[in-house]
């Protein structure tokens, strides 16, 4: 069984129900790789307002929690497959977690990279700011 880890910071009813889901998995001795890819690049850099855009995921990409000094783990979405790939066919892997990244940004620069190419585009993104 291959998982995606989706780690989560805050303790919520999911995140309660994916670390029951892992005990059963550990506790019937099933084989298993618990994957993590951290955010996906395409959603941690904000995105320009667009009609064709939901507003939740907006509101997702364009926010900015307490300073966004924290930097997070990202990975671009196209390599996750291939990630994938590497970590099962590593044997070293079974019945482990595995994090993978390929960068590390604080959210405010992510913001700041969002706001140029937003700038050379002729659209602008307002961040929303978020007090943690």
């Amino acid at each position: 069984m291959i998982s995606c880890s989706h780690a989560v910071l805050i303790i919520t009813s999911s995140a309660l129900q994916k670390l029951e889901i892992h005990s059963l998995i550990e506790s019937i001795s099933l084989p298993h790789t618990y994957i993590d890819v951290g955010w996906w690049m395409q959603l941690y850099t904000p995105v320009p307002p667009s009609p064709d855009l939901p507003p939740q995921f907006l509101a997702m990409t364009n926010s900015l929690y307490g300073t966004g000094e924290q930097k997070s783990l990202v990975t671009n979405r196209s390599h996750i497959g291939a990630w994938v790939a590497c970590i099962i066919a590593d044997p070293r892997t079974l019945n482990h977690a595995v994090i993978v990244w390929e960068d590390e940004v604080a959210q405010r620069d992510a913001l700041e990279i969002g706001e140029l190419f937003a700038a050379t585009r002729g659209t602008v993104s307002v961040p929303t700011y978020v007090d943690c």
